[in-house]
C-alpha cells in the first residue's frame, strides 16, 4: 500500500540506460520526421500508483472505479499541459524535400 507520495530526487535515474535528455526526443525527431499520430501517457499515475500497486485496484468494483478515475485525471494532465507525459507512442514519417 502506497502511503505517501514522492517525486524522484533530480539527477536519480531508474536505470543509466533511459530518461536521459527524454524530454528532448519528440522535439528533435520533430526536426525530420512529421507526427501523424501519438498517444501519450503517465504524468502523474506512476507517483500515485506505481506499477506493482496498480493489481490491487483490481480487487473489488470501487478500487477499478478509483483507478479509471486516476487514468481520467492523467490523461486531463497531459492534455492540459499540466504535467508532462513520461512515456509515449508516436507514428511518424519523414519530411518531404526538408532540408533542415
Amino acid at each position: 500500500m502506497t502511503t505517501k507520495i514522492e517525486r524522484p530526487e533530480p539527477g536519480r535515474l531508474g536505470s543509466p540506460f533511459e530518461k536521459i535528455r527524454s524530454d528532448e526526443i519528440v522535439t528533435i525527431f520533430g526536426r525530420w520526421f512529421t507526427i501523424d499520430w501519438k498517444t501519450e501517457f503517465t504524468s502523474l499515475l506512476d507517483l500515485v500508483a506505481p506499477h506493482g500497486t496498480r493489481v490491487a485496484y483490481m480487487e473489488n468494483e470501487d478500487t477499478k472505479a478509483l483507478f479509471e478515475v486516476l487514468l481520467l485525471l492523467d490523461d486531463l494532465c497531459i492534455k492540459e499541459g499540466i504535467v508532462k507525459p513520461t512515456g509515449g507512442q508516436y507514428l511518424m514519417r519523414p519530411r518531404a524535400n526538408d532540408t533542415r
